[in-house]
């Protein structure tokens, strides 16, 4: 399931952009 792994990589970009701010 390469969508599960796309979504997982999003929600950790998204994760660590909010951190950043």
């Amino acid at each position: 399931m390469k969508y599960l792994n796309v979504l997982l990589l999003l929600l950790m970009v998204v994760t660590v952009s909010t951190a950043q701010k």
